[in-house]
């Protein structure tokens, strides 16, 4: 399958094709990297099935590109995984990276490289569906400090990116369910024909280019409502220190809480995804959002469904937001379960 180029408005070059990651990235190099030297950031499980291949192919239009090894679970991107990538970057005189795995990988890779020197280029190479969906528009690099989630953050620039959706297919069925909290997420938001589209098992590719569309949308006209969801998801992500929930699936059980009902109910049963929380109750998740509250002063933003079926951005107090939350807890909180 060719690469074809996504073209999103005021967005940077991304192309999308099956089996093309590695010619892209060769031909974009020799394109535009000249002399610069490159680094390949990755994972040890990704590297396992993809770098040789990988490597290869870049190796038909640039010189050697040397990779590195790091830990791409979500719990692991914090400061301490910077340095490995800094002496990589330093010792080779890098003018790029190439972020080679998931959301963890990508996080680390674009913020080592937004923040050394002058910066380091960016070259995106997504292998989980959810970092296909998300990584690739991002604003910042995120990494987590204690149990706070992407409380560091950075502005970066991504320069190219390639979604090759043959990485989807070793990538185990609950990840792959994962990311498809974000496409719900953005149909949701903007455009329900996505929701439509999962239920009919439309082709990924397809599905992948048109949720990005509604995803750029979102963020240059209503990017407030990217938060949708994200205090729930993120209490649940924290409780449990980014262990037992992926971002996917907290995401997930965010969204069936504030937009509760028996079509995606059913929706997230034939998609794999979970629709009760477990290990932990409702008490206990809303104490740790109202600490994210007290942080943002007297009055916050809260996007919840409003009277058009849609999320919208309100201006409340911290008080009516938490007894929102409190509200919406129910759908997704056992009774029974730990407080």
């Amino acid at each position: 399958m060719q690469a074809k180029r996504i073209s999103l408005e005021k967005c940077y070059p991304i192309d999308i094709g099956r089996s093309v990651a590695g010619t892209c990235v060769a031909d974009y190099l020799d394109r535009e990297a000249g002399s610069r030297n490159a680094l390949i950031i990755t994972d040890r499980e990704v590297a396992g099935y993809y770098l040789k291949d990988f490597s290869a192919a870049l190796s038909e239009k640039v010189q050697e590109v040397p990779h590195i090894i790091v830990d791409g679970n979500p719990s692991s991107k914090t400061m301490e995984a910077l340095k490995p990538v800094f002496e990589q970057i330093s010792d080779r005189d890098c003018g790029y990276v190439i972020a080679l795995g998931g959301g963890g990988v990508i996080d680390i890779a674009t913020f080592a490289a937004s923040t050394f020197a002058a910066g380091v280029r960016s070259v995106l190479v997504p292998t989980t569906l959810l970092s296909m969906m998300e990584s690739v528009m991002a604003s910042h690099a995120a990494l987590h400090f204690q149990s706070q989630k992407d409380i560091i953050r950075v502005p970066i620039d991504i320069d190219y990116s390639v979604i090759d959706v043959s990485f989807l297919q070793t990538l185990p069925s609950r990840y792959f369910s994962s990311g498809l909290a974000q496409i719900i997420q953005y149909g949701l938001i903007d455009n329900t024909a996505l929701l439509h589209a999962l239920s009919a098992s439309k082709d990924t590719a397809t599905l992948i280019e048109e949720s990005l569309r509604s995803g750029n949308k979102i963020r240059r006209t209503q990017p407030e409502l990217m938060n949708f969801g994200r205090d729930i998801a993120d209490a649940i992500e924290c409780h449990f220190r980014f262990l037992k929930y992926t971002p996917g699936e907290a995401l997930a059980l965010a969204l069936l809480a504030m937009c509760h009902s028996p079509a995606l109910h059913k929706l997230y049963e034939r998609l794999g995804l979970p629709v009760m929380l477990t290990e932990v109750g409702k008490e206990t998740l809303l104490k740790r959002i109202a600490k994210t509250l007290e942080t943002r002063g007297d009055t916050v933003d809260l996007v919840r469904i409003g009277p058009e079926k849609k999320p919208l951005n309100q201006k409340v107090s911290a008080d009516i937001a938490l007894r929102y939350y409190d509200s919406v807890l129910s759908e997704i909180c056992n009774k029974a379960g730990a407080s």
